[in-house]
């Protein structure tokens, strides 16, 4: 069964911008585990970059998870660690 490459798009693009809706408002829940979220629809930008012809989709995509989610996920995963490693002051 082949799929119409309108279709590939179209639903693509719904499926992409809703997912990435969800990660970013997980990513306001302050959790370091958002930004997993967050790159995991990077990858799904990738592919659907690859799958349309794309190039800018799949290139940014792996600009952002390099430069800008790893990061992110690495700084806010070091704050959780000490935040739970700091005493508690009355």
């Amino acid at each position: 069964m082949e799929v119409d490459d309108e279709v590939i798009r179209q639903v693509g693009s719904f499926v992409i911008g809703a997912s990435m809706a969800v990660a970013q408002t997980l990513v306001g829940t302050k959790r370091s585990w958002s930004w997993l979220c967050v790159m995991a629809v990077q990858v799904l930008y990738i592919i659907y970059g690859l799958l349309i012809d794309a190039w800018g989709f799949a290139i940014f995509a792996v600009f952002f998870i390099v430069f800008v989610n790893t990061p992110n996920y690495v700084k806010w995963r070091r704050e959780e660690k000490r935040s739970r490693q700091a005493p508690d002051t009355p």
